[in-house]
């Protein structure tokens, strides 16, 4: 693992010139960035970039644009590509593999008598392995191919989410990498609204909020369907402790998006921790049975999930019931997939929903494919998760002190999960309610204390 010291993580142009100084492609048909495009006319350029910009604001519509695009020119393999990168970040894994694969086929057969460019290919194979599971190598290519094209956002946004290569690469440091990504890449995109919104979470993300506001802010002026930097809002709000007193803006600012599209059920999540913040238990548990149950939920599998059941379980924490039908009927879900190991984020949460169900053999299943992944190599977030599964094991059969215990161990590392600061408290919340619960009020007081220092520090940068 490289050290986050080390420069040669963060991309910049090879001439160590300024990134706003790289020369753009001259040439008719460019994406939004002035990114040549190897599309053979101006129509299918312009459903391409639509379907793009859709893309990169998490609105819905971009497989419509894309497809379109594909109608006038089956053979444009980068709106394959940037179809494919739809389909994974909705979770259709099967889809996504598909649709990448027939952008390959297309560099292999360089088919139409169109000469795909060196850009497109390494921008295709970036993807190419975000989708086919091999995470390291294609956050190398992605390094990699950052240096020669900044500007190539649809690249770029793959290191840059809760569930990015940077997020789940393991790296106890990720959101200080990920901030130093954007802060050398920003005078490449200047102005940009999808660029802002990023720049302005990972600020919130890394604890620099006054930064991250501007740029939030910023974004919103420029685009306010920009749903990531809405997102954004939201975090920047739990993070200065103002979630509840944020709801009402961000009720505003979703007013229109969509049910469909793909934040719209996370975004009511961040609703639900106002309520909870406000102490509105009822108003928290009316939000979950709209818009967060898998009966309505239409998030993908990563999201609808973690948001159920963190927020069922950070309100049962509060002394507040939420009822033993809400957890089976969520447990029947999941054992109706199937559920495997997958990445340690998710698979914490199916520890807790297993325990909070009491499915005591599903737990024990669960935990033998983590041990077997992590033996494998394949789970980047370390040993610790394990003791993390334990420690909401031991909570919710009523072993207080095993809980805190466990979890104050791992503290430092609960960040190596990925996800979001919003969704890692958790285990804090968790860890306050063990320490209520064994009678240990120093403890309480200590950890109080610690979290009021941190958010006071964090509010300060």
């Amino acid at each position: 693992m490289a050290d986050s010291n080390d420069k040669t993580d963060i991309p910049m142009a090879r001439d160590n010139s300024p990134l706003c100084n790289l020369p753009i492609a001259a040439t008719v048909n460019t994406d939004r960035y002035g990114l040549a495009l190897s599309a053979p006319s101006a129509a299918v350029c312009a459903h391409y970039i639509a379907g793009v910009d859709l893309l990169l604001a998490n609105q819905p519509g971009a497989d419509t644009a894309l497809n379109a695009a594909l109608t006038l020119d089956p053979g444009f393999a980068m709106a394959h590509a940037a179809l494919a990168r739809l389909h994974q970040s909705w979770g259709r894994a099967a889809d996504a593999r598909v649709t990448i694969a027939k952008a390959q086929a297309l560099l292999s057969a360089q088919s139409g008598g169109t000469s795909i460019s060196p850009r497109e290919q390494q921008h295709i194979a970036v993807l190419a392995a975000a989708i086919a599971g091999r995470a390291t190598d294609a956050l190398r290519l992605l390094l990699a191919h950052l240096k020669d094209y900044p500007r190539d956002a649809l690249v770029l946004g793959l290191a840059l989410g809760a569930f990015g290569l940077l997020a789940f690469s393991g790296r106890p440091d990720h959101d200080g990498v990920r901030l130093a990504l954007c802060e050398r890449l920003a005078p490449a995109y200047v102005d940009d609204w999808w660029f802002l919104g990023y720049l302005g979470w990972s600020h919130v993300e890394a604890g620099s909020l006054l930064a991250g506001e501007r740029h939030v802010e910023r974004s919103l002026e420029l685009n306010r369907t920009n749903a990531n930097a809405i997102h954004a809002f939201a975090h920047l709000r739990y993070e200065q402790g103002g979630a509840a007193e944020a709801v009402g803006r961000l009720d505003g600012l979703t007013q229109h998006y969509e049910q469909r599209a793909l934040l719209h059920n996370h975004l009511r999540w961040h609703a639900a921790l106002g309520a909870l913040a406000a102490k509105r238990m009822d108003a928290a548990l009316d939000t979950y049975d709209r818009f967060l149950t898998p009966a309505v939920a239409t998030a993908p599998l990563i999201t609808a999930l973690s948001d159920a059941v963190s927020l069922l379980w950070r309100i049962e924490t509060t002394g507040h019931p939420c009822g033993a039908e809400r957890w089976q009927t969520l447990c029947a879900f999941v054992k109706a997939r199937q559920y495997e190991a997958t990445v340690a984020f998710l698979d914490v949460h199916v520890a807790a929903l297993y325990a909070a169900a009491g499915e005591q053999a599903a737990f024990d299943t669960l935990l033998q494919q983590m041990e077997t992944a992590l033996a494998a190599g394949r789970m980047p977030a370390g040993t610790g998760v394990l003791a993390l599964c334990h420690a909401l094991h031991a909570y919710r059969r009523g072993d207080a002190l095993r809980s805190a215990g466990l979890i104050e161990n791992d503290l430092g590392q609960i960040v190596r999960l990925g996800g979001s600061g919003a969704q890692r408290d958790l285990f804090e919340d968790t860890l306050a309610a063990a320490y209520a619960r064994s009678g240990d009020k120093p403890a309480a007081e200590r950890l109080m204390a610690w979290r009021a220092a941190r958010a006071s520090s964090v509010a300060a940068g």
